[in-house]
């Protein structure tokens, strides 16, 4: 999962448009990309594009930090029946500081 600002294009208002896409890595494709509504971002559109894409149970979804939300990993794993790989950045309560810590103990089994 992942959004793109399209370079060079412009909607009436002159803004860019942005399209929030779903793609496979093992297909290198996009399987079905929607456009970001003005005055908002990704966030509203993660269930609603992955509902759409209808992947199969189990499979493992990756986002960049913004989507690291309680509420979409939530919904990932227990209604989805997926997992999910979100990136981490240090501008949520410090949760980078906290993960930091927290792999300095243990790390990730084999």
């Amino acid at each position: 999962m992942d959004g793109k600002t399209l370079r060079g294009s412009g909607r009436r208002d002159g803004k860019p448009l942005q399209l929030f896409s779903a793609v496979t890595h093992h297909l290198r494709m996009t399987l079905q990309q929607v456009p970001i509504e003005k005055k908002t971002n990704e966030i509203p559109n993660f269930k609603p594009l992955l509902r759409a894409v209808k992947p199969p149970p189990g499979t493992l979804v990756t986002a960049d930090a913004m989507h690291r939300q309680q509420e979409s990993a939530w919904w990932l794993d227990e209604e989805f029946g997926g997992d999910y790989l979100f990136g981490l950045k240090g501008n949520q309560d410090g949760i980078l500081s906290r993960t930091e810590r927290l792999l300095a103990q243990q790390a990730f089994s084999p």
